[in-house]
């Protein structure tokens, strides 16, 4: 378990969750592993309540910054610095460059103005209470293109 919440590649959780669930069942295992999971699944730095490691930490907080880029194109340092609990403008910078290092987030930094664009974030896991709401945004946005389309 530990390997794969600090594991610098993985960013997808739920498949672990799942797996957990089983193990649970089978084996009568402690739902610590499961509730970690979902955590790194589904959760940002706001919703810690275990002690996390130094590098569970740093994962959490990136999966943060994904969370925020998916919902904005625009994010201010200061919201960063605010969200994932960084100290100073520096610690920011140096994180920003780090996520898109990873190709985790595309965007461009605008130092001067302190912000970052987003142009393409990587996903999140989807929790299953959430499919439907997605099933309606896709099905919106058919809609709007089926009228666009009607339109020429």
């Amino acid at each position: 378990m530990l390997q794969y919440t600090e594991d610098n590649t993985t960013y997808q959780f739920s498949q672990y969750i799942n797996i957990c669930q089983v193990l649970i069942i089978q084996y009568h295992q402690n739902d610590q592993d499961r509730i970690l999971f979902e955590l790194f699944a589904y959760g940002t730095l706001n919703d810690v309540k275990i002690q996390l490691t130094p590098k569970q930490l740093e994962k959490l907080r990136i999966l943060t910054l994904i969370s925020y880029a998916q919902s904005t194109h625009k994010v201010k340092f200061q919201t960063i610095s605010e969200i994932c609990f960084l100290q100073d403008l520096g610690q920011v910078e140096e994180f920003i460059l780090d996520v898109l290092d990873k190709k985790l987030i595309i965007g461009k930094i605008y130092q001067k103005e302190q912000y970052l664009l987003v142009e393409r974030v990587v996903s999140r896991d989807v929790k299953p209470t959430d499919v439907e709401k997605l099933k309606e945004k896709i099905q919106t946005i058919r809609d709007n293109i089926k009228q666009i389309k009607k339109q020429f």
